[in-house]
């Protein structure tokens, strides 16, 4: 979210010791509502959500302090170095945990924890590692395999959950809001769906394999973090030039803790990690595009079934509305189902997407898929 604030009285200037700018730290959080005045005159309040300050600036010869804040996604930014191949299988829920701990997310005011995980994923396990990508895509990849949606709510929770749509009783676009009619997009038809389903193994011709040799600067006691050339187990790091204290393997890079002053050179070796892939089909008409799905957490075929399943019903629904304009009030989030109005009748529309915008009114543009 973006905003400005008067500044004519320079209370936002760095240079105001007495200002509030001494407030304004990086990650700064930030609760925001929305005021409506209703017909009695009275002001009732919608909650638009919790914001981290990420950046600001009071220009000099300005009289507006701007500001940008994100949600608590802002915090998942960071490489998951962790990721663990694990024969037996994990529970999607449990790599959720996992990642999220590792983002030591701030607390909410009444000290629990930020998220709210959907007890169904304790029931859907993977056996593949998470890969080296951000936090937030890792979370991502957990929610696409178990079905799931991602997205933080109005208070700050972080939510991954299925069957995340919900019905709006009483939000409509109509000819009474509505400042243009919203036009159609129809998208290309689907021809297949199909999963990719990955199977992982130890490559027996690549076992012992040397995943890294290099040197590192050590300085008294640090840890430090060696990414593998390849994914792998069993595997063991050697050093020279160093004490090793600790060390933490995982299947894409190691944590070592080393002391030392000056360069050490560490060695790391292990049994490199394979995958094979096979794949789910789904057909659904005679001609079309073939939509590939491809998350390497889809590991069985009952995985794979789920989420074909759910594509393919949301996929068949062709009809996509691009909404420009109506005059809005803030309530509406991605994934509400609302009816809007055409020239005819009445469409249900999933939302996918919603941006507002106030210059003295609030007016709203998103875009959505038909229910059909």
């Amino acid at each position: 979210m973006n905003f400005a604030i008067d500044n004519s009285d320079n209370v936002y200037d760095p240079n105001n010791l007495t200002g509030f700018s001494k407030y304004l730290i990086q990650r700064q959080e930030l609760e925001v509502s929305y005021g409506l005045k209703l017909d009695d005159g009275s002001i009732e309040y919608i909650p638009t959500g919790v914001f981290y300050l990420s950046e600001w600036e009071a220009p000099q010869n300005g009289l507006e302090a701007r500001f940008m804040t994100r949600d608590v996604l802002e915090f998942l930014q960071k490489i998951y170095t962790k990721g663990l191949y694990k024969k037996e299988g994990t529970s999607l829920y449990d790599l959720a945990i996992d990642v999220l701990n590792e983002a030591n997310l701030p607390l909410n005011r009444d000290g629990r924890k930020r998220w709210i995980i959907d007890e169904e994923l304790k029931n859907i396990k993977t056996t593949a590692p998470l890969p080296l990508s951000t936090l937030a895509e890792c979370l991502q990849y957990i929610a696409s395999a178990g079905a799931c949606s991602l997205y933080t709510d109005r208070q700050g929770i972080l939510h991954i959950k299925q069957n995340a749509t919900s019905r709006s009783e009483d939000y409509s676009l109509t000819d009474f809001n509505l400042l243009e009619r919203p036009e159609i997009v129809l998208q290309k038809p689907v021809k297949e769906i199909s999963t990719n389903i990955y199977s992982y193994f130890v490559d027996e011709s690549e076992k012992g394999k040397e995943l890294f040799n290099g040197k590192v600067k050590i300085k008294g006691s640090d840890e430090v973090v060696i990414v593998y050339s390849s994914s792998a187990v069993n595997v063991t790091a050697t050093v020279e030039g160093a004490s090793l204290e600790n060390a933490k393997y995982y299947t894409n890079a190691c944590h070592l803790k080393l002391k030392g002053n000056g360069e050490a050179n560490v060695k790391v070796v292990g049994d490199v990690l394979t995958n094979s892939v096979s794949h789910y089909i789904e057909k659904l008409d005679n001609q079309g595009e073939i939509q590939e799905i491809d998350n390497m957490l889809i590991t069985d075929n009952t995985m794979a079934e789920r989420i074909t399943v759910l594509a393919a019903k949301t996929l068949s629904q062709r009809k996509m509305l691009k909404i420009e304009s109506w005059r809005a009030d803030p309530r509406l989030d991605p994934l509400d189902i609302i009816d809007v109005e055409n020239k005819f009748s009445k469409e249900a529309v999933t939302i996918s997407n919603v941006k507002y915008v106030f210059t003295g009114a609030f007016r709203g543009s998103g875009e959505g898929r038909v229910n059909e």
